[in-house]
């Protein structure tokens, strides 16, 4: 549905128009478009329908006028609501809405489009639309003068001439249309008739207000006179848009806002006041008195703004506007603001207070105030015009107000916190403001300073790391800190305690981390074994294998390690990379102890906290000091951090307090240099922060002038942003391109970026060196230098500063220039290349900037960080393959036949459904494709994610695709195409309760996944192969040699190998070789003492129960399936839960706790899907045998009927042979042995059958003790 007010109200359902009715209905429709998704009380529906007419039925004639409107647009979207009305309408459904978005996003042309005449035309003469009327018509000539300011910057002046002029017409007072005719004539060659506009802007301003031209105007007189050069239009673009623009020459200050700046983001805070001149007994004013108040009002109001440092943007009818940040940022433009519009209504109520005592004229003000982000634009003349929404929300906020309130909006509110008086809004987003803090001033200057305070933390460093040494063990201490509290420099000062008495191995996670899990990883070996940026993927390999020479499993570990690192692919869970990574620091520690530093946990991906989970609870044998620092987001993410481990210390990085920041101000400053009163206002506003403190004191020893007054920043944001914005224009260029890589950068990277000389980027490099906002760090590149910024926020602050469409380009060059720099080393980087590459294609996207070279952009974007999330799932990182997978899908083209390969169709996604409705859509572009192999690969596909993320699964369905698509892949000769089939098969079968056909498929489905060379696939279908050999008729024997034979080829994957292991030990045991089971099953728990609790790795422990059982040790077997829990329990897996519950309730029956039993059958059969026979059969019994021991035969007869039907309905021989034994057992306490001869003599057959020689022997002892 479409709502539209911009012209005549319409409303379009499918692009058909609605009928609407009569005035009052449109009328009521339209004030709740005007607050749509607001609650609008009754009484203000009823004053803007009748005004002062309204009959006394007004209310009843409201409720039908809603009953009517109800029935066209539909009841769910206008809702009654105390005391009203709300009318929902959803994002980009209103016109209106639309229009705003556009504005914002810099599309003046796309946003004026909407418009299809006058707003609201024909309720012109109505109260209630008077005033939105003249905002709307604010709206749209704002709009229109920030299109005519891209005409000129295009260099199209002649064009705008004669529509400037029509403009001018009709809007005889906006200075910033006369600004943009002058500077048009101007361009034009018809300076005369340049300053003849001037004098008419002056003459109307001067006749109408009795004020002068605004003082830009005047620049811009006074630059035309001069002809100065910088008023001429911009040259063409260059051939290389993204090479930074050479410096123009500045004008000097006053004439600072006609200087040509660079394009930029920038945060500034609009003001915008509307001043009311009107007589209370409606009659017209005389035009003297007139002029005169209206002279000294707006006068009042610009001599504010001017004042707190704003620029006046435009004195337009009833409004002055103004920006704080332009033409440079404030670290306080926002509190500048509100100074401003404090004291300019203060002013205004004086003004007005006289003006009712001296004349017929009243006065009244509101003023609005918002804060934002906007686009700055670079043509000369043009006031530096900013684009963006908080100069319409300003707008709105003092069109909102009562006459004398300050209204704010949340943005302002929280940049100025402490340092204002506000009160919430009731019927609108925003804040009153009440007082504002009165301004504080100081001087500073920035030297060096040895670190201040932390003798606490760092000597508790020390006793961790002498811990570490005594007890040859891992000792885990995280560092928590907000930003710039300091924690990287306790670090370092406890890392020179340590040099000489251990190496020390570093690491980082990225801010844009998403999908890069063990970047810190690779970091931290390279620092540990040397490997070496000239270092070839097999030269790595071999420093990787040297260190573990001496290791048992060097060659898996290798390999394991090897694919954490992206020097290959090696397929096996996350556990097994967990053990390859700590096997590798154990080894490096044992030669001489170790440091091991990871900075920045709090970006982690949640694979890569799990990683530090495990090697600080599972590092043995060797002195470790693992050391975590973060911010205390971390504990959001992962609120037991630390907790219940002995070996684990945290400590929280206070502030300094305001002893230690006085002495820190004083080793910056030197001593005597400030004055108490200022070094103790930056004690105040820097908080404790040591960062805060010294950007403080470099801010003003950068403007050389420490007599300047400064006000206490806000916050450490607007600091930087302040710092930046006084950068010269190559620092500035070398800053930002710097900031595209991220907090570690190279010089040949800001060398592309900036398109200038590598002598010159290093230049500015080492000034910016200087001005410590960057410092020297370890390249990743031989023969390049790097760079590290001081901390994140100044980078994040140099990124948000940058233009998107010149994001764009820097990320798409910054990605150009890595693939030459990794060049055979890229599979390594394809996580960082994908991401630079998918911010290219995002913010062209976002611009609307689609070409070919957009279309090149995504399918190398997709392909990358699909290899990345390819290469995740080999080694078990589900959170990051499927982060990477995605986002992948979403960035490549629909009809590409890739996306169709990162579906991820395994187990590993089970329960995770809510995360792949991607992949749903996905499958359905490419079924609906012409392509019989991509169709037949879809729909395999899609099958095997709804085996695994759906609940209702037909068996037969699932039968069917697969029995097709091997067809259709064997005429095709697809062996990737026919391996998925067969185990989609292969799962069919299982769920179809027949395990013996399920593992004939899965041999099928092997042997071509072995012929596709697909790891993956092979690792998946091998882990089910064994467990239908072991639940289903195949007899024992024959089973035992078919997992002997892919035992054998299992073991480059240890999870693999352990559960064919663990599948293996029951088989062994049912054939009475029961010390070969506890041998198979104490070799597969070394593997899980080894990784881990892993979920899959539970089956090991439920494997030794069912051994326990079969040897006859029912207390053994329940400490098995006890084990088995815990780590089911601690991650919230229930997949493998209900079979084990049942296997304890067996367990404990048998130890005759019969009531325990039964209550653990009852968890099983709560959590037990319909199709999972094993579970179904097996609580039920086990109950049957608590029923009948509780003396309820009948039901425990009934519920014997069902377990056996269950058992009936598959080959699951074992699970049907206990269940008529258990029959058996009940029938003898219900005294009906023949009954039970009959059940034990089938159970005898079924055992005979699966080879159970243990199932065989119980039964013939039956059968004797009933005859």
């Amino acid at each position: 549905m479409e709502f539209k007010i911009l012209g005549p109200l319409e409303v379009l359902v499918d692009g058909r128009p609605l009928e609407l009715g009569g005035a009052k209905q449109r009328a009521l429709l339209t004030v709740l478009l005007l607050h749509a998704n607001e609650v609008v009380s009754s009484d203000r529906l009823i004053d803007a329908l009748w005004e002062e007419e309204a009959p006394e039925t007004g209310r009843k004639a409201l409720q039908v006028y809603v009953s009517q409107l109800r029935k066209a647009i539909g009841k769910e979207r206008l809702v009654t609501q105390a005391p009203g009305y709300l009318l929902r309408v959803e994002p980009e459904e209103l016109d209106l809405d639309r229009f705003r978005m556009l504005v914002a996003s810099g599309q003046p042309e796309a946003a004026l489009s909407l418009w299809r005449g006058p707003a609201l035309a024909e309720f012109a003469y109505q109260r209630f639309a008077q005033p939105e009327i003249a905002q709307l018509e604010e709206l749209r000539l704002n709009c229109v003068e920030s299109r005519i300011e891209a005409e000129l910057a295009a260099g199209r002046h002649t064009g705008v001439i004669g529509e400037l002029e029509a403009l001018v017409s009709e809007n005889p007072l906006r200075e910033r249309l006369r600004a943009q005719l002058m500077l048009a004539l101007y361009r034009a060659g018809r300076q005369a008739e340049a300053l003849e506009a001037f004098q008419d802007v002056r003459r109307a301003l001067v006749d109408e207000l009795g004020i002068d031209p605004s003082r830009q105007l005047r620049e811009l007189e006074s630059a035309i006179l001069r002809q100065d050069p910088a008023l001429e239009a911009r040259s063409s673009p260059t051939p290389n848009p993204a090479a930074v623009e050479p410096t123009e020459a500045p004008l000097p200050e006053p004439q600072v806002s006609v200087a040509a700046p660079r394009e930029a983001r920038k945060t500034v805070t609009a003001l915008v006041a509307r001043i009311t001149l009107f007589s209370p007994d409606g009659s017209r004013l005389d035009p003297e008195v007139l002029r005169g108040v209206s002279r000294r009002a707006f006068g009042e109001v610009e001599n504010a703004i001017e004042r707190h440092g704003g620029t006046i943007q435009a004195i337009a009818g009833d409004a002055v506007s103004a920006v704080f940040g332009l033409p440079r940022v404030h670290e306080d433009d926002a509190l500048r603001a509100l100074r401003a519009a404090s004291e300019a209504r203060e002013q205004l109520l004086c003004v007005a207070a006289e003006i009712e005592a001296s004349s017929p004229a009243r006065l009244d003000a509101r003023i609005g105030v918002s804060t934002g982000e906007v686009f700055t634009g670079a043509d000369v003349g043009s006031s530096l015009t900013p684009t963006g929404e908080p100069l319409t929300v300003s707008a709105s906020l003092a069109h909102m107000g009562e006459p004398g309130e300050v209204l704010l909006d949340e943005a302002t509110r929280r940049v100025v916190r402490d340092a204002v008086v506000v009160e919430e809004l009731v019927e609108a987003p925003g804040h009153r403001l009440v007082e504002v803090a009165s301004a504080e001033r100081g001087y500073s200057s920035r030297f060096s300073s040895p670190m201040v305070g932390r003798a606490r933390e760092r000597r508790r460093l020390n006793d961790a790391f002498e811990q570490a040494l005594t007890d040859d063990s891992c000792q885990l201490f995280t560092i928590l800190g907000s930003a710039g509290v300091g924690k990287s420099r306790l670090v370092r000062e406890f890392l020179a305690d340590v040099e000489r008495r251990a190496q020390v191995a570093r690491g980082r996670c990225l801010s844009y981390g998403e999908g890069i899990t063990y970047w810190p990883v690779l970091e931290a070996v390279k620092d540990a074994v040397g490997i070496g940026d000239t270092d070839t993927p097999e030269e790595c390999v071999a420093k990787l294998k040297w260190v573990f020479a001496e290791e048992s499993e060097v060659e898996i570990a290798t390999q394991q390690l090897a694919s954490v690192l992206g020097l290959g692919v090696a397929a096996g869970a996350t556990e097994e990379s967990f053990w390859a990574v700590r096997l590798f620091f154990e080894v490096v520690a044992r030669k001489q102890p170790l440091v091991l530093v990871f900075d920045d946990v709090h970006w982690g991906e949640p694979t890569f906290l799990d990683l530090l989970d495990h090697l600080s609870d599972w590092m043995r044998d060797a002195p470790i000091l693992l050391v975590c620092i973060a911010r205390p987001e971390l504990l959001d993410t992962r609120p037991e951090w630390g907790g219940g481990k002995l070996n684990s210390t945290s400590v929280l990085l206070e502030p300094l307090s305001d002893v230690e920041s006085v002495q820190l101000v004083e080793n910056l400053a030197g001593s005597g240099f400030l004055r108490d009163t200022s070094r103790q206002r930056i004690v105040e506003a820097a908080d404790g922060n040591p960062l805060f403190v010294e950007e403080m004191l470099a801010l003003l020893l950068e403007d050389g002038d420490l007599a300047t007054a400064f006000e206490t920043p806000p916050t450490i944001q607007a600091l930087l942003a302040a710092r930046l914005d006084r950068l010269g224009y190559d620092e500035r260029a070398a800053i930002e391109a710097a900031a595209i890589e991220g907090k570690v950068f190279h010089a040949s990277s800001v060398t592309e970026l900036t398109g200038v000389a590598t002598r010159s980027a290093e230049r500015e490099l080492l000034t910016l060196v200087r001005k410590e906002l960057v410092r020297p760090d370890r390249s990743l590149f031989a023969g390049d230098k790097a760079f590290r910024f001081r901390h994140l926020l100044i980078r994040d602050a140099a990124y948000d500063s940058i233009p998107k469409e010149r994001r764009a380009t820097l990320h798409q060059r910054h990605a150009d220039w890595l693939e030459r720099k990794v060049e055979d080393r890229a599979p390594e980087f394809d996580e960082v290349l994908g991401y630079h590459l998918e911010r290219a294609h995002r913010y062209r996207m976002e611009l609307g900037a689609v070409n070919g070279e957009h279309d090149e952009l995504a399918l190398r974007a997709g392909r990358r960080l699909g290899a990345a999330g390819r290469r995740a799932l080999a080694r078990g990182d589900t959170p990051a393959a499927l982060n990477l997978v995605s986002r992948a899908a979403a960035i490549l083209p629909r009809d590409d036949p890739a996306r169709l390969d990162l579906v991820p169709g395994l187990r590993i996604v089970q329960g995770l459904g809510d995360q792949l409705a991607w992949a749903e859509e996905v499958l359905s572009d490419a079924i609906a494709t012409g392509d019989s192999r991509v169709q037949a690969h879809a729909r395999v596909q899609q099958a095997l994610l709804q085996l695994f993320t759906g609940s209702d699964v037909e068996v037969d369905q699932l039968v069917d695709t697969a029995e097709n698509a091997i067809g259709t892949f064997e005429e095709l000769h697809d062996d990737l195409g026919l391996s998925r089939s067969w185990r989609l098969l292969q799962q069919a079968r299982y769920l179809g309760r027949q395990a013996a056909a399920s593992a004939d498929a899965a041999e099928n489905a092997l042997a071509h996944a072995r012929r596709a060379e697909d790891a993956l696939e092979e690792l998946e279908i091998m882990t089910w192969l064994g467990i239908a050999l072991y639940m289903g008729s195949t007899p024992a024997a024959e089973a035992a040699a078919r997992v002997n034979v892919h035992l054998a080829q299992a073991r480059t994957s240890r999870t693999t190998e352990s559960l064919l292991l663990s599948c293996l030990a029951p088989l062994e045991a049912m054939q009475g070789r029961v010390s070969e089971a506890r041998e198979l099953i104490a070799r597969a728990q070394v593997v899980v003492d080894d990784l881990g609790y892993l979920a899959q790795l539970a089956l090991v422990p439920f494997h030794a129960g069912v051994t326990e059982l079969l040897a006859g040790d029912p207390a053994a077997a329940e400490h098995a399936f006890r084990a088995s829990l815990a780590p089911l329990e601690e991650i919230g897996e229930t997949s493998n839960y209900c079979s084990i519950v049942a296997g304890l309730a067996q367990a404990v029956y048998l130890q005759e706790r019969y009531e325990e039993a039964d209550e653990l059958t009852r968890v099983s059969e709560r959590l037990a899907r319909t199709n999972d026979i094993h579970a179904q059969v097996t609580w039920r019994s086990v109950r049957v045998k608590a029923l009948a021991r509780q003396g309820h035969i009948s039901e425990a007869l009934a519920l014997a009927a069902e377990a056996i039907s269950f058992a009936e309905a598959s080959d699951f021989l074992n699970a049907h042979g206990e269940a008529l034994l258990d029959l058996a057992e009940v029938l003898a306490m219900a005294d009906r042995p023949t009954d039970g001869f009959q059940a034990v003599e089938a159970a005898l057959r079924l055992f005979e059958r699966k080879g159970n020689v243990v199932g065989v022997a119980r039964s013939g002892t039956l059968l004797a003790g009933i005859s």
